[in-house]
């Protein structure tokens, strides 16, 4: 698990991380956390091939009103794309 709930706030560093775990010898199975807004499809198949088992991202309301009050910054459809893309991949 890694405990950075920002793993892709800089997308250049999590695609080098996964391209320098694929590249080992080790069989891994890790978690990592991934803000909605941040998934995209070329990160996802990056993620998977070096052995991402489970991104998780954090939804904390389905309430568009609640998550403006507690600064969320993300929205019901960003969610939505989120997980559409995770199934996907």
């Amino acid at each position: 698990m890694f405990w950075d709930d920002n793993f892709a706030a800089r997308k250049d560093r999590a695609l080098a991380l996964c391209k320098a775990m694929k590249g080992n010898d080790l069989r891994l199975d890790y978690t990592v956390q991934i803000r909605a807004d941040q998934v995209e499809e070329d990160l996802l198949h990056a993620l998977k091939d070096s052995g991402c088992g489970l991104a998780a991202i954090g939804v904390e309301s389905g309430n568009e009103l609640m998550l403006a009050g507690i600064g969320k910054n993300e929205t019901k459809e960003q969610f939505r794309r989120a997980v559409a893309l995770m199934k996907k991949v």
